[in-house]
């Protein structure tokens, strides 16, 4: 597969996303490496429900042409500083040089939230994004059990 950066694209995180979320994030592999705790529906869709009227939390789904490949998003907002999380839960997408591309997306988000700082908690057992995360400007803060704590600023 060849990736163009014309084809990844951020779009509203929809039910499509959640219904997907729901597969993605009770993949035992993929459940581990983003630390994802168990949920129940109804937990989900008070989440999904919610998010109209949070200030505190963004998501968007994450597309590659037309198919839905993921979701990233930036949670804990707090003044100019914000969590980034993202997954990949297609991992036919896994191992594609998408990481720059998303970072270039969520960066231009971040600016238009006014974020300067970007922090993140990746599990020890995530070595691909560990370096991507290092490749993308974050840098370690701490380490939590079985986790690393990141971060990266943006100059404006």
């Amino acid at each position: 597969m060849s990736i163009s950066d014309k084809e990844l694209n951020l779009v509203p995180y929809d039910r499509v996303f959640l219904n997907a979320s729901w597969i993605w994030l009770n993949d035992p592999e993929i459940k581990n490496l983003v630390l994802s705790e168990d949920f129940s529906k109804e937990q989900q869709e008070k989440f999904y429900l919610s998010l109209p009227d949070r200030d505190d939390y963004k998501i968007w789904g994450l597309k590659y042409g037309t198919t839905a490949i993921g979701t990233v998003g930036i949670k804990n907002i707090n003044l100019d500083s914000g969590e980034f999380f993202c997954y990949i839960g297609d991992k036919s997408y896994w191992n594609k040089g998408l990481s720059c591309l998303i970072f270039s997306l969520i960066e231009t988000e971040a600016y238009k939230l006014a974020i300067n700082r970007l922090w993140l908690t990746v599990s020890l057992d995530n070595v691909r994004a560990i370096k991507s995360y290092k490749k993308n400007g974050f840098s370690k803060v701490s380490l939590k059990s079985n986790a690393i704590i990141m971060e990266r600023y943006f100059d404006r």
